[in-house]
């Protein structure tokens, strides 16, 4: 068992990997979620180096993909490992053993346990995690920023005019076309980044450790994604575009509360929709005395007039 906040880095150096397949992350004294060993290894040796590098001074609690809460009878106590001599009936599956019947509880095995788990936190459509996940993890990294003084960004993305794709072709190829803008977007961000579908046909990110500008970058290549990955498609989908609102906070300190941040990102969000969509406005905040807020520069914007600000 590691604590939450041990590197990655560190949480492998103190296992042998070969032989442990699971690792328990706990939190003072509680259990707060279990992580495959082999997910940690896949992460620490990214192709990238600058994520390689990231990765490796993430706490063991970036890495879990679902956190378990405590009950309120095991808060009382720290988590201890122990055995107890009990009779307990196995119940078999064809991948082996599922769980253990004992007198008075029942154990399951953790591969049970996490396809339930997987089940309720991914969206069936797009298999992103879904806004319950995402408004945890963002919760999670507001505190991290503020912890290690890094900035932090987030980024509401919404399918323009998607309602006609389900109306004209059904919502079958809608959720086809969901799907592949989600791949699409996913490309465009780095590994650590989290990205979720919010709901209904707009999606959400969390990006952090940016540097003044460097958004910009990855919604460019996000806005001419899209285009060029549909006029390519088998089905003659009409042109889809996104309409992408995104904060930068620098000094996340200022802003403590989730829903500032996804407010501010709403923001900019409708500014795009009213700039007639297919384009990105940002507000990039060193301070709450210096703000900057503007619209990307971006080829499929390039004919829309970007010169106005907030």
């Amino acid at each position: 068992m590691v604590p939450a906040d041990t590197c990655l880095r560190d949480v492998v150096k103190r296992i042998d990997t070969s032989k442990v397949s699971h690792i328990l992350v706990e939190s003072e004294g509680q259990l707060i979620g279990i992580v495959e060993t082999e997910l940690i290894l896949r992460r620490l040796n990214a192709d990238n180096l600058v994520e390689r590098k990231r990765w490796e001074k993430m706490p063991a609690e970036a890495a879990l993909q679902w956190k378990i809460s405590p009950s309120d009878a095991a808060s009382t106590g720290a988590t201890k490992l122990r055995t107890i001599p009990t009779t307990c009936t196995a119940v078999e599956c064809e991948d082996g053993i599922s769980a253990l019947v004992s007198d008075d509880d029942v154990f399951v095995s953790w591969q049970v346990v996490r396809k339930s788990l997987s089940d309720a936190m991914t969206d069936t459509v797009t298999s992103l995690p879904n806004r319950q996940i995402f408004e945890r993890r963002l919760v999670e990294e507001i505190g991290r920023a503020s912890r290690d003084q890094h900035s932090m960004a987030v980024i509401l993305l919404d399918v323009d005019k998607f309602k006609e794709v389900n109306d004209i072709y059904g919502h079958c190829v809608g959720d086809v076309a969901l799907h592949s803008i989600a791949n699409q977007i996913r490309t465009q961000l780095r590994s650590y980044d989290v990205l979720a579908r919010y709901g209904g046909d707009e999606f959400a990110a969390i990006c952090s450790g940016c540097t003044p500008g460097d958004i910009d970058i990855p919604i460019a290549r996000i806005l001419d994604g899209i285009k060029s990955n549909f006029a390519r498609t088998a089905v003659a989908l009409p042109p889809l575009s996104l309409s992408i609102g995104a904060v930068v906070v620098h000094s996340i300190s200022e802003f403590d509360r989730a829903e500032d941040l996804i407010e501010l990102a709403d923001m900019c969000l409708y500014r795009s929709k009213d700039n007639g969509r297919d384009c990105a406005f940002k507000l990039e905040i060193e301070s709450t005395s210096r703000q900057n807020s503007r619209p990307v520069q971006v080829l499929s914007a390039s004919e829309k007039d970007l010169t106005k600000s907030l």
